[in-house]
C-alpha cells in the first residue's frame, strides 16, 4: 500500500512532463518550420527570464534576436541575493557584447520570481504595444512561466511563441536518472499546483 501511494506522485509528475510537452513548449520550432520566409521578425519582441542557468538562457535569447526573429529583446530579473548589479543588467552586458545594439534592449531589473518576471515584463510590453513576444527560459521551466505570462497579460490581443533553451546540461532527454532532474520536475510541479490553486 506504501509503494502505491508513492507512485502516486511519480506518475503525476511524469504525466505533467507529457503534458507540458504537448502544449507547445517548442512552438517555435513548429512555427519556423512551417514559415515560408526563413522565420524572420516573428514577434516584437524576445522575453529572456532570468534563473537557473541564466547565461545559457540569455544566450539562447541573443542568437534568436540575431537569426532575426524579432526587433527588440527584454531581460527580466532582480539582483541575486538583493546585491547588484541585477540579472537583467548582467544579461544585458552579454548581449552588448555579443554585438546586440542598446537601443533594442530593455530590461526588468525588478522581479523576483516567476510570477514578477510576468507582472514586470508584462509592463513593458503592454507600454511598448508588443502584440506577440517570444518566450526564453529553461526547458523545466517553460510551462509554469508561460501560464504566468498568459495570466499577467490576460484581457490583451497577445500571443506567446515558446523557446526553451536547448542542449541545457540541468535538462537532457534523461533528467530522470540525476537527483537534479528530479528536484527540478519536482519544484516546477509543484509550482504550477500552486498556480492553479491560486490563480
Amino acid at each position: 500500500m506504501i509503494k502505491f501511494f508513492i507512485s502516486i506522485p511519480i506518475i503525476a509528475i511524469l504525466f505533467f512532463m507529457a503534458f507540458g510537452s504537448l502544449l507547445g513548449v517548442n512552438d517555435l520550432k513548429e512555427i519556423c518550420d512551417k514559415s515560408a520566409n526563413n522565420c524572420q521578425n516573428v514577434a516584437d519582441a524576445i522575453v529572456v527570464v532570468s534563473g537557473g542557468n541564466t547565461s545559457l538562457r540569455t544566450k539562447h535569447g541573443i542568437d534568436l534576436y540575431k537569426k532575426g526573429l524579432a526587433k527588440k529583446i527584454i531581460f527580466s530579473g532582480a539582483a541575486a541575493y538583493r546585491m547588484p548589479p541585477s540579472n537583467a543588467k548582467q544579461m544585458k552586458e552579454q548581449a552588448l557584447k555579443s554585438g546586440i545594439k542598446a537601443d533594442d534592449i530593455l530590461m526588468d531589473e525588478f522581479s523576483t520570481n516567476t510570477h514578477e518576471n510576468a507582472q514586470f515584463s508584462g509592463d513593458i510590453i503592454r507600454r511598448n504595444n508588443f502584440q506577440k513576444i517570444i518566450l526564453v527560459t529553461s526547458g523545466y521551466h517553460q510551462l509554469r512561466t508561460n501560464f504566468e505570462f498568459k495570466k499577467a497579460l490576460k484581457g490583451n490581443y497577445f500571443q506567446i511563441i515558446n523557446s526553451p533553451v536547448e542542449d541545457d546540461p540541468d535538462w537532457t532527454g534523461i533528467w530522470w536518472l540525476k537527483p537534479r532532474g528530479w528536484y527540478l520536475v519536482i519544484s516546477e510541479f509543484a509550482g504550477i499546483v500552486k498556480f492553479l490553486l491560486w490563480s
